[in-house]
């Protein structure tokens, strides 16, 4: 089980491009998956696509395919 601080960092490893850390926290973290990690409410996921990370993103989708609400969370944009 993930702790709060691996959600927490979700949002730095994601600006530092720390992309297998994000994966990682994914795995391990099922809050992750649906932590809102900036003031635009944009998921790691979300940072990812805009990011242009492709493989981290089909990585990050295919964790949360097990149908979770995280496919449901948007961003203010």
């Amino acid at each position: 089980m993930a702790s709060y601080e691996e959600v927490d960092s979700l949002f730095e490893n994601a600006m530092k491009g720390q992309w297998g850390k994000v994966v990682e926290t994914y795995r391990n973290c099922s809050k992750a998956r649906e932590a809102n990690i900036t003031k635009s409410k944009e998921t790691a996921l979300h940072i990812a696509i805009a990011d242009g990370q492709t493989e981290t993103a089909l990585d990050l989708l295919n964790i949360i395919a097990n149908g979770e609400n995280a496919f449901n969370i948007e961003n203010r944009k």
